[in-house]
């Protein structure tokens, strides 16, 4: 569930939340399971931030840092993620379509649950087996 007293802080804007974030570096945000549909969010710092749960339909992260960010089992649809910073992000169970994901940077996407060493063999097995293929 939320921290409210994070929840609180986005709620006051993004430029507020930005500083909140700048003076508390060393706290990961729990939004896990908020409801942030329809919510301009753009340009935020949810880095390494815990939205898993959370429902995000329709809101507008453009720009966003998401670096690192735990989506898991998050409602992501039709929400605009344009030039958005994904890297890292842990998305297994999320539920995403009509997205808007031009410019987003997407690498390194964690699709597997925490903790599943078969799910973490099989994404290295692919990773490899890829790059197998590029010296055939």
């Amino acid at each position: 569930m939320a921290n409210d007293d994070h929840i609180a802080q986005l709620m006051k804007g993004v430029a507020a939340w930005s500083v909140w974030r700048d003076e508390n570096p060393n706290i990961r945000p729990d939004l896990s399971g908020a409801n942030l549909n329809g919510a301009n969010l753009s340009g935020a710092k949810l880095s390494e931030a815990n939205l898993s749960g959370a429902h995000i339909n329709g809101a507008h992260l453009n720009g966003a840092n998401l670096n690192g960010a735990y989506l898991l089992g998050a409602a992501l649809v039709e929400t605009d993620l344009r030039d958005a910073d994904l890297t890292g992000c842990h998305i297994y169970g999320t539920s995403a379509w009509s997205l808007k994901l031009e410019r987003t940077k997407q690498q390194n996407l964690v699709i597997t649950r925490e903790n599943n060493p078969i799910g973490d063999i099989f994404c290295n097995l692919s990773k490899f087996l890829a790059q197998m293929f590029k010296f055939i």
